[in-house]
């Protein structure tokens, strides 16, 4: 999916008087200077005027106006428009924005202070003698500003009120849904069906393909979120590093951050960034992220503890002190948020857990907060009845040593699990009551609750039961690179143009059409050939695309970043869904095998079998649930 880095011109149209009473073509100087100008600076040159599509003109505008890479606004005649626009930028954007004009004595008093780019008009016309020189100055302004602007805000409205926010990308769509929005939209659902499908590697390439640079910040703080709920929270941490660059202040990408490292096992770290965010920020999403770490930390303990598995109420005891932090926390977090039973209900869960393991009250006002939890899961139960409400007001009572109403809840519950077919939220409770049960906490009442989850559970199996067989790869995607589609000992590819090689690796915008006509040919051929292969390990024969790339060689980084991996991958992702492609082969040369080696170990380090395996040559073949040795493809091709 190609990023859409649009810089919008804010400038007058055809020709206007200019402050010296000489007719201006502002047309001209969009075509000669503004535009080359922008398109040196790597960007795509774009004003209001150019889309000839029906519809109001202002949605259009508007739209690139917030979401456009960058804004160059001429501010050579006093235009209302001009003024409005350049104004509605600075207003909701703090940075991205140059501004030229010609001709003028002085500025308005309100912007005087900006740097601007001075441009040279003779007799209404763009002075030849200095137009290339003035275009370049134009250029590096716009690059400079590119490069500075995400620490840097150039906008006076952002510079005088210092602690004012951008506003958060999702209100800022307005009118009918445009390419923009299109983009994004199909970014996020890459993004969804990765997650669904288990693929890390997905999303990791997916970080790198923003769909919008100025949304950039946002779509690293999904695309890590995505990653924490699939349990790779080393992924997540090296994506919301990435996003904490751009706004190192940012609530929600510190938020991730904290999580991220506790679920990655960094207690201390994690500890030490959520007590910083939760003295900053007295909410309770970040005092309940600080609580969950603290409650991590001390279930590690407790799991660590060499009586764990002997006398697990002992080994609560030897950690009670950690046991009763994390409790304390998590009244904090329901004290900043009274109408969340989560927190509620894990505080008072793991204060009476902390009274059983040591046999002494408590000085948290436990009964009060149980009669908030119950209030609160009560009002949500009456508003929305889903399952963790019922889960919870089941724990309330478990909690409260109230047998009748726990099994009465944990039994809808379970129902609704089956109707809804949700093993998660079953496996939730079942972990949560077997963690009950090994400190010998209410064992009646959890004893007979487990019963109920684990009737429910077989209720799935059998909904969820199928006739036995193996299953087969039905589609497959080749990628023929630079190795693979090499025509010269190919039989049917002799007499194809060969594609440049890995030391001149141009962009492939810069070769000619009927290179990438030969392109196209020998990826036909060879994908035949690696068909070929392929399919004499499957069933049947194999359904193969291919995508033709610049030259992997030409690039010694992991299997993940650089732009021809994105270009590879494009293909297969669109794939994924209902008909996702269940093997992909890619062709790397030697200098990336470290790289490749070093993310197959970290993939191999998660649960579950690896995506990646690796094969002769450094060549990776990926297939879901089978294993493919290709030791015979040199040979076979």
């Amino acid at each position: 999916m190609p990023s859409i880095r649009r810089a919008f011109a804010v400038m007058p149209f055809g020709k206007k008087m200019g402050p010296d009473g000489i007719e201006i073509d502002f047309d001209a100087v969009f075509k000669e200077l503004l535009a080359p100008a922008i398109e040196a600076s790597g960007l795509m040159p774009h004003r209001a005027d150019a889309d000839r599509r029906g519809g109001a003109i202002h949605l259009d505008m508007f739209q690139d106006l917030l979401l456009a890479e960058f804004v160059v606004a001429d501010l050579t005649v006093d235009n209302p428009n001009v003024w409005y626009e350049i104004g509605v930028r600075h207003a909701l954007r703090s940075a991205g924005a140059v501004m030229t004009y010609a001709q003028r004595d002085r500025l308005p008093f309100d912007i005087a202070g900006q740097r601007m780019q001075r441009y040279t008009l003779v007799n209404g016309m763009l002075d030849p003698g200095r137009l290339a020189a003035e275009r370049a100055q134009i250029t590096e302004a716009i690059t400079a500003t590119l490069g500075a602007w995400r620490g840097r805000k150039a906008s006076p409205v952002y510079q005088m009120l210092p602690y004012l926010r951008e506003p958060d990308w999702k209100t800022l769509k307005v009118g009918e849904i445009n390419e923009y929005w299109q983009e994004l939209e199909s970014w996020r659902s890459r993004i969804d069906v990765a997650r669904r499908n288990q693929r890390p590697g997905d999303i990791l390439v997916l970080a790198e393909e923003m769909p919008n640079s100025i949304l950039e910040f946002e779509a690293l703080c999904i695309a890590a979120e995505a990653l924490l709920k699939m349990q790779k929270p080393r992924y997540a941490l090296d994506i919301v590093g990435r996003a904490r660059k751009l706004d190192p202040d940012n609530l929600k990408a510190r938020q991730i951050e904290g999580r991220a490292l506790g679920r990655a096992g960094r207690y201390a770290e994690a500890r030490e960034v959520l007590q910083r965010l939760a003295a900053e920020f007295k909410d309770g999403e970040t005092q309940g992220i600080f609580a969950r770490t603290m409650k991590d930390e001390w279930t590690q303990l407790w799991n660590l503890h060499p009586q764990r598995k002997t006398e697990p109420v002992a080994a609560a005891l030897d950690t009670a002190a950690a046991l009763h932090a994390a409790a304390v926390a998590y009244v904090g977090a329901f004290r900043c948020a009274p109408a969340d039973y989560y927190p509620g209900v894990n505080a008072l869960t793991l204060a009476r857990l902390w009274e059983h393991v040591t046999g002494r009250k408590s000085k948290i006002p436990l009964d009060s907060i149980a009669n908030g939890v119950r209030w609160c899961v009560d009002t949500a139960i009456e508003r929305n009845k889903d399952y963790w409400a019922l889960a919870t007001r089941a724990e309330l009572a478990l909690v409260n040593d109230n047998m009748d109403e726990a099994i009465e809840d944990y039994s809808e519950a379970a129902a609704m699990a089956v109707d809804q077919r949700d093993r998660s939220a079953l496996d939730s409770s079942s972990q949560q009551l077997d963690f009950l049960s090994a400190l010998n906490f209410r064992p009646g009442i959890v004893s007979e609750a487990a019963k109920v989850i684990d009737r429910a559970e077989k209720q799935l199996d059998v909904f969820a039961a199928r006739p036995a067989a193996e299953a087969e790869p039905k589609n497959a995607i080749v990628f023929s690179g630079h190795m693979i589609d090499n025509p010269m000992a190919r039989g049917d590819g002799k007499g194809i143009v060969l594609r440049r090689s890995a030391d001149d690796p141009a962009p492939a915008a810069h070769r000619s059409k009927g290179e990438k006509a030969s392109q196209k040919q020998m990826a036909r051929v060879a994908s035949t050939k690696v068909a070929q292969v392929i399919g004499s390990f499957l069933a049947s024969p194999p359904i193969c695309r291919t995508s033709c790339s610049r030259s992997p060689s030409a690039r010694s980084s992991s299997l993940v970043s650089g732009r021809w991996q994105t270009d590879l991958l494009r293909d297969f992702a669109l794939q994924m869904g209902e008909d996702a492609p269940d093997m992909f082969l890619m062709d790397i040369q030697p200098a990336q095998r470290e790289g490749v080696t070093a993310l197959l170990d970290r993939e191999n380090g998660d649960d579950g079998p690896p995506k990646l395996i690796p094969v002769l040559r450094a060549r990776i073949v990926g297939v879901r649930g089978r294993e493919v040795n290709l030791e015979s493809f040199e040979d076979v091709r």
